[in-house]
């Protein structure tokens, strides 16, 4: 695997985890989290149209100091995905504007 973020694309520090067959994933716009080998390699992530979730998702755990967010399976994907509700315009302003005055 290269130095690009799976989610964003952006480049990321990713190194091998001793734990079992993923990556530790550090990006500048996701934050941290953990991906397994197959998913970070797949057609699947690849052609999702929805990374943007999965990115929004890993960095506000990461802001928050929570545990990285784990994605293993497609599975995991499709459940972090189907679990977030798609914000309205108003909200996407907020989020936005929120994000800009850190």
């Amino acid at each position: 695997m290269d130095n690009e973020c799976p989610l964003c694309l952006n480049p990321a520090h990713i190194t091998r985890s001793s734990k079992g067959f993923k990556y530790n994933v550090f990006c500048e716009v996701c934050g941290k989290y953990i991906i397994s080998y197959s998913l970070a390699e797949s057609t699947e992530l690849e052609q999702c149209e929805k990374r943007y979730i999965l990115s929004a998702v890993a960095r506000i755990r990461y802001e928050q100091g929570k545990e990285p967010l784990e994605i293993l399976t497609l599975t995991d994907m499709n459940t972090i995905l189907d679990s977030v509700p798609e914000p309205s315009a108003s909200e996407q302003i907020d989020l936005l504007l929120n994000f800009s005055f850190r």
